[in-house]
């Protein structure tokens, strides 16, 4: 048995609610969201004669750590500081997270967070401490209008149970199970490239089917969101890419050669030496990715 979080999106206000519960359950610092409500746009207003017509949309998609049925996270941690229960949640050892963000380039949903303070990557753990008292999570109590919840899935064949709505009966209970659909079939603004098998079941809102172009209105209230992995033209090419923060803090640490190797041939060509980060575009790194 594992858990699935379940989104009606038809539902859903955007009121945050979910949102700000997180933060305040799990103490959370500005900047770092483990749970975050975007808000998708789209639509125009056309003057036809003496008349102005319409075909703006909106709508709202909560998303968080979706506890993934191949969880990319957990995969390409150098420490193993990931944990992945019984129940299917997927947790992080503080004690064992070096901060190299690795988790965060591999999660495709941008889940995986660094804590500064810390020096760690932190992302939701489903509340598990409250699952275990028999309680919901806290984002899923907070909810007013039930668009959030979980369910208990028995196989990941399964499809969830119904997901509790304010739509009349005769309303449409057509709902996406994410696991069990490609990644192209998803809604926007979920990656169509993930091969994570998101625990994720939503309740579309009509304008998900709307074929006009969508945006994300609030980006700047989200954290980063994840860019598609970059297409290597040839694997000695550079790629323009950033460590995220934790790794720059390695630089002073004496790593154990076994991490270190694997920093040193991470596919996204970042190369670490005892003082320095070597860019991605310097003749140091030219010379590493030639040879």
């Amino acid at each position: 048995m594992t858990y699935a979080l379940t989104f009606d999106a038809s539902a859903c206000t955007g009121c945050k609610a979910c949102q700000e519960a997180c933060r305040d359950k799990n103490d959370l610092p500005g900047g770092v969201l483990w749970r975050w409500v975007i808000e998708v746009a789209g639509g125009e207003w056309k003057q036809s004669g003496e008349t102005w017509e319409n075909s703006v949309f909106a709508y709202n998609l909560s998303l968080a750590c979706n506890h993934c049925v191949h969880p990319k996270c957990a995969g390409v941690c150098p420490v193993d500081a990931f944990q992945v229960r019984p129940d299917g949640i997927v947790l992080i050892d503080g004690g064992k997270c070096m901060g190299c963000g690795y988790c965060a380039w591999a999660c495709p949903y941008g889940a995986p967070q660094y804590l500064a303070e810390r020096g760690v990557m932190s992302k939701c753990n489903f509340c598990y401490d409250s699952l275990d008292a028999g309680l919901p999570p806290s984002c899923v109590a907070a909810c007013p209008l039930r668009a959030l919840d979980f369910v208990a899935v028995e196989a990941t064949t399964s499809i969830p149970a119904p997901i509790p709505t304010l739509a009349p009966p005769s309303a449409p209970a057509d709902r996406l199970s994410l696991w069990l659909l490609p990644a192209s079939a998803h809604p926007f603004p979920l990656p169509p490239y993930s091969r994570t098998e998101p625990h994720l079941a939503i309740r579309p809102h009509p304008a998900m089917a709307n074929p006009l172009a969508k945006q994300i209105a609030n980006r700047e209230e989200l954290p980063p969101l994840p860019s598609p992995p970059p297409v290597m033209a040839g694997l000695r090419r550079p790629l323009d890419l950033h460590p995220p923060p934790g790794l720059r803090s390695l630089l002073t640490v004496r790593l154990p050669a076994g991490i270190r190797d694997l920093i040193l041939g991470c596919p996204y060509s970042c190369t670490l030496n005892a003082s320095r980060l070597i860019s991605p575009g310097s003749a140091q790194m030219r010379s590493a990715t030639s040879r």
